[in-house]
């Protein structure tokens, strides 16, 4: 589709513009707002897509843009997806649930039904049914006697095979990982609810609140079911992580109770291992025994000496402060006898403080 006529359908379909953006995410992907558009009418978005990897040249990518118009009910959208994903049979359901169209959300509920079906369910099933086979290829029981798949023609185990089975039941496990689908659960619920909150008293018919209570009900449904697949896949790739680290120590270099003789011959040339390793030993051992007792006590001297120059140098300093304090005293003391001095000299004035001389006169009035 060219750029003008993508525009031209949102504008016309009063689709989000949002939805452009989202057309490089990952996996399952859905959205959904309460907006108003330029005529001041309000209406319910929603974007519901899933990009999926290419294999063979193909992809199941599907996507879904829906806009409902909450005054007059009417739903416009934009869907597309290959002819290898769900949304032919989607569209197919959809036109048998004509009755129940009022309710915007009975698309995305069709395709998330698609989405949850019991493939998903049946495939971590053979993927447990997988694991068992392999616990019993490693760990030789009896029932690989029955399957020759993991055997060579003389018994052995083909490790090769068991490690390859192994990383192609772990993709198998990682195929639709429920986490995703739980999230977009809660996703629809809310949407639901904020779809009954907005949606005007004269719209809410039987029919809408049918709809809205069995929706609710299915998605409970769901969720208990992706749960239940994401408890059951955890638990299987335990036990294959358990396998494969099983695998690995089941090869010949782990394998030592193969001896070709248990009552070997110890040689006579034997004790020249003791002669040199057992002297050699000792002697580096004693050489690093003093070279570190050596370090230890440099490094005992070095901190008592530091112990020291600190003492010394606090003395000094307290030394330093008292003959400070006792030369200003000193001085003060010297330089106030001088201003006593000075200011006692009459012939001679310097600034020192004098009292003043006064003279009273007496007069006898006779």
């Amino acid at each position: 589709m060219t750029h003008e006529k993508y525009s031209a359908m949102v504008q016309t379909l009063h689709l989000p513009h949002i939805a452009i953006e989202t057309s490089s995410v990952v996996g399952p992907f859905f959205w959904s707002t309460v907006d108003r558009d330029d005529n001041g009418s309000t209406r319910l978005h929603m974007i519901f897509r899933k990009s999926d990897v290419l294999k063979k040249g193909r992809t199941r990518g599907w996507e879904l843009i829906l806009s409902h118009e909450l005054g007059t009910g009417i739903t416009t959208g934009f869907c597309k997806g290959t002819p290898s994903s769900d949304i032919s049979k989607s569209i197919e359901q959809l036109k048998v649930c004509a009755s129940e169209i009022e309710h915007p959300m009975l698309l995305p509920l069709i395709i998330f039904g698609h989405e949850s079906s019991v493939t998903s369910e049946i495939r971590q099933r053979e993927a447990r049914h997988w694991v068992r086979r392999l616990e019993n290829a490693i760990s030789m029981r009896g029932e690989i006697l029955e399957d020759e798949e993991y055997l060579y023609g003389d018994g052995a185990i083909d490790l090769e095979a068991v490690n390859r089975d192994l990383v192609e039941c772990q993709a198998q496990m990682m195929w639709k990982h429920p986490a995703p689908y739980i999230s977009i659960i809660d996703s629809l619920e809310e949407v639901g609810r904020l779809f009954i909150q907005a949606l005007p008293e004269s719209r809410k018919t039987p029919v809408v609140e049918r709809f809205q209570m069995r929706m609710m009900a299915r998605l409970e449904l769901y969720r208990k079911r992706w749960t239940g697949i994401q408890t059951y896949a955890d638990t299987s790739m335990r036990r294959i992580e358990i396998q494969r680290r099983a695998s690995i120590f089941s090869t010949t270099f782990f394998d030592f109770g193969n001896g070709t003789d248990a009552a070997a011959v110890v040689s006579t040339k034997f004790w020249i291992y003791w002669a040199f390793t057992i002297p050699l030993t000792l002697a580096v051992v004693g050489l690093y025994l003093l070279w570190e007792r050596r370090r230890l006590r440099s490094y005992m001297l070095e901190d008592a000496q530091v112990e020291q120059d600190i003492e010394a140098m606090g003395q000094h300093i307290l030394n330093s402060i008292r003959k400070r304090t006792i030369s200003k005293k000193n001085t003060w003391d010297a330089r106030n006898e001088r201003k006593a001095e000075l200011a006692a000299d009459e012939e001679k004035d310097y600034g020192g403080i004098k009292e003043s001389a006064v003279t009273v006169a007496m007069s006898a009035n006779s």
